[in-house]
């Protein structure tokens, strides 16, 4: 009855770890998609904020007054400034990513040293 007992219990335990990581796997595809989208997203800002800006500065001559050319390049600049926080989410978003457990732990992690720390 006891060897019974151990076994189902054994069965359990092991659907039971089977099940958590079958589970855990999900989220992690769906990180990895979420910061592809935000790549995506932040490169196409750069791309929208770079022609914007080099438009200003290089069509300077045509707007009305200083104020005016100001006004555009204050927008512009806090622009760049959302852009740079956002790329820092998605920096910190990324790199908790690339530090997911990718293994069972049977190989211990290995770090990169300089020539110096060796």
């Amino acid at each position: 009855m006891k060897k019974i007992v151990g076994i189902v219990l054994g069965i359990v335990i092991l659907m039971g770890g089977v099940f958590l990581f079958m589970k855990n796997q999900k989220p992690a595809e769906d990180d990895a998609q979420v910061v592809l989208e935000k790549t995506s997203d932040i490169s196409k800002q750069y791309v929208v904020l770079r022609y914007q800006t080099d438009n200003v500065l290089s069509n300077a001559e045509k707007f009305a007054d200083y104020d005016a050319w100001n006004k555009e390049m204050t927008s512009i600049i806090q622009q760049w400034k959302t852009l740079e926080a956002d790329s820092s989410v998605l920096e910190k978003a990324s790199a908790k990513m690339s530090e997911e457990k990718t293994s069972f732990n049977l190989v211990p992690q290995v770090l990169a040293y300089t020539k110096e720390e060796v």
